[in-house]
């Protein structure tokens, strides 16, 4: 409901939840699954229908056609909810009966959930973000959605017929939240090989490494660039920043620029805006390290892309990090977040290219196992698991 998952990663509210549900519909529609997706209306102008491949994008009137903040959206679930009703009825009338509904985040199943019970159809449900997950921590970086959050949480877990998990660490706050062990299953995002795939023929730019995300409080942008203070000038590396200000943290560049320029460090940071996946991947083929500072990540769909790309990866060791990078052999997740040590861990690694080279390898090797065709297929498993 909250975002379009036909829209480019790293602006407004979209990230790795639009990139799995765009890949994995088409992984499903291409083994012969007939596949909608359903999305609020976010500008006035676009088709009610388009058509990308054999999926078909549907945009419903909830609330005004323009860009909001997740907060402001939770208002127009009911409408949303009446708009999805009447799709469900025009499906029924041109004979594309609904087999089951799977719900993309806490807003679209708060949604679904009645209309899927009501008409006797399987309702999934998917998080991508739990605010259970944040206990505490809305101060570090996310904000809070309103009071109807946890309570939809809550009876998502309960009474959809299966919760499809990206990481162990989520599964086991949905169990927090009361779901049956045996309504939850974990798939794994995959990758696009065809996107991210190591460099042929280009050499990497020296001395270079590259934050992807969300211009936010949550991703630990700031964190990036603190670590970059304490490189000394001599081995100070330039980071790339690709990303916009979410809804919500308009401005939020601004702050990062600021915070460069506080720290003595803005000769040495680029910021490129978001970026089409291919000039991202391009990026991570000539970066020598990517940085993923996050407070918090579901699953953290960044890491496995770099590793695909022969990139190794120096992350958090948070939430589904712990299962999207290959530590310690082909990355690094840090249990710290003092600036100083992430530096330390960017020198070593800059300083030597045969611990860059081997550790590049093994995620390559290891990131080959993620494909979106392997989510599809573990995605229809999970659905006939939860309709026995």
């Amino acid at each position: 409901m909250h975002t379009n998952p036909y829209a480019d990663p790293g602006s407004g509210d979209v990230g790795g939840m639009n990139v799995m549900v765009k890949h994995t519909a088409h992984a499903l529609a291409e083994m012969g699954h007939d596949v909608a997706v359903y999305t609020r209306r976010q500008e006035p102008h676009s088709p009610d229908l388009q058509h990308y491949g054999k999926v078909r994008l549907h945009q419903l009137q909830a609330g005004p056609p323009r860009p909001a903040t997740k907060r402001q959206q939770e208002a127009y679930i009911g409408e949303f909810e009446s708009s999805l009703q009447q799709a469900y009825y025009d499906a029924s009338a041109r004979g594309r009966q609904w087999s089951l509904i799977h719900s993309q985040h806490w807003f679209s199943g708060v949604a679904a959930l009645a209309i899927a019970r009501d008409n006797g159809i399987n309702h999934i449900q998917s998080f991508h973000s739990l605010a259970a997950a944040h206990d505490g921590e809305w101060g570090q970086g996310e904000q809070p959605e309103g009071p109807g959050r946890i309570p939809g949480e809550q009876i998502l877990a309960q009474k959809s017929n299966g919760v499809i998990c990206v990481s162990k660490a989520e599964a086991q706050t949905v169990l927090s939240l009361g779901a049956l062990p045996e309504r939850v299953r974990v798939c794994h995002p995959g990758v696009d090989h065809t996107v991210f795939h190591p460099a042929t023929n280009r050499a990497r730019t020296p001395h270079t490494i590259l934050v992807a995300a969300r211009l936010e409080p949550l991703k630990g942008i700031d964190l990036a660039i603190k670590i970059l203070a304490e490189i000394p000038a001599t081995q100070r590396p330039k980071l790339i920043i690709s990303g916009a200000p979410t809804a919500g943290f308009e401005g939020y560049d601004t702050h990062l620029r600021d915070l460069a320029v506080h720290n003595n460090v803005a000769d040495f940071v680029e910021f490129v805006g978001p970026l089409k996946r291919e000039v991202l991947a391009d990026q991570m083929r000539q970066a020598q390290v990517v940085v993923i500072p996050s407070h918090s990540e579901t699953y953290g769909l960044v890491a496995l892309e770099a590793a695909a790309c022969r990139t190794p990866v120096i992350a958090q060791e948070t939430g589904g990090l712990v299962d999207a990078v290959a530590a310690p052999h082909g990355g690094v997740l840090m249990t710290t977040r003092e600036p100083e040590a992430w530096a330390n861990e960017i020198v070593r690694l800059l300083q030597d290219p045969m611990l860059r080279q081997q550790m590049g390898e093994k995620a390559h090797e290891w990131a080959k196992g993620f494909t979106w065709k392997a989510t599809a297929k573990n995605w229809l498993k999970s659905y006939a698991w939860f309709a026995t």
